[in-house]
This record gives structure tokens, sequence and C-alpha cells, in this order.
């Protein structure tokens, strides 16, 4: 019988079209307890994630579809650090 896969931690940052602000509550509800969700300095607005999942791919792959659930959208990728335990 196979063990499943190991979770680890991943850390990665997505850029939002708009200010999260208005959004907190539903994000908090698709299942985005796990992120950060502020505007930076120069105006732009993002997502940092510390997601535990089996994989890099699959960590994004959940965040983007719930930050989607709102009326928010994930414009690029800005960061992606190694995983950790």
């Amino acid at each position: 019988m196979n063990a499943p896969p190991e979770m680890v931690r991943h850390k990665f940052t997505l850029i939002l079209d708009q200010d999260p602000e208005p959004f907190l509550d539903a994000l908090s509800e698709a299942g985005c307890g796990d992120a950060l969700f502020r505007v930076s300095d120069d105006g732009e607005p993002f997502a940092q994630f510390y997601r535990k999942a089996p994989t890099l791919a699959r960590a994004m792959a959940t965040a983007v579809r719930e930050i989607e659930k709102t009326d928010l959208r994930v414009v690029r990728i800005a960061g992606v650090a190694l995983p950790t335990n």
C-alpha cells in the first residue's frame, strides 16, 4: 500500500487584480485562511500564502481556485520560496 504524499508548507505570492480588503470575509469563507492579503507600498494588491499541500502546483491551484470564488482574480505569480515541513 502506498503512503500518502508528504504534506509540506509552500510559500508563494499571488498578485491580485484589485484591493482584497472588501473581500476578506469571502476569502476566509472560500478557504484562504492561510494567506495574508495586503496592498504593497506601490499599490499592488497581493496574497501571500503559506499552504500545506503535497506539491507546489496543488497548493497554487487550490489557492487560485479559492480566490476566484470571490470577485477577485489572480493576475500573476510574484514569488515562490522553497517548501518547509
